[in-house]
């Protein structure tokens, strides 16, 4: 079955938060991690710490939304790719659920 993404998780302060905006299988996020940030990282100067979309409106799922438009604020010379980093994730998790789902009525 499927469950609802309500607009507050797409945005924290969409207009109308309890609103759904679209729908996933149940239980996705146990199989899947998607990248955060928070605090003033979200609305505040410090943004260009993170290529996190910048949704300055309430956002709505159409072909806008799904379009890849990558950001150019966090490089001090946008004319020279230089992003440099090191990262290490080390994540173990044990979650009990299908990693596949078949879609009710498809089957």
């Amino acid at each position: 079955s499927m469950q609802s993404i309500l607009n507050k998780e797409v945005k924290y302060n969409h207009s109308s938060p309890t609103g759904v905006f679209a729908y996933e299988p149940r239980f996705n996020e146990y199989r899947s991690e998607h990248n955060t940030y928070h605090g003033d990282f979200v609305d505040s100067s410090l943004n260009h710490w993170h290529f996190g979309r910048d949704l300055s409106g309430d956002p709505a799922l159409n072909s806008t939304f799904i379009t890849c438009s990558p950001t150019q604020r966090v490089f001090a010379q946008s004319t020279v790719n230089n992003l440099l980093g090191m990262f290490k994730n080390k994540v173990a998790a044990r979650r009990l659920v299908k990693k596949s789902v078949k879609p009710i009525g498809l089957v």
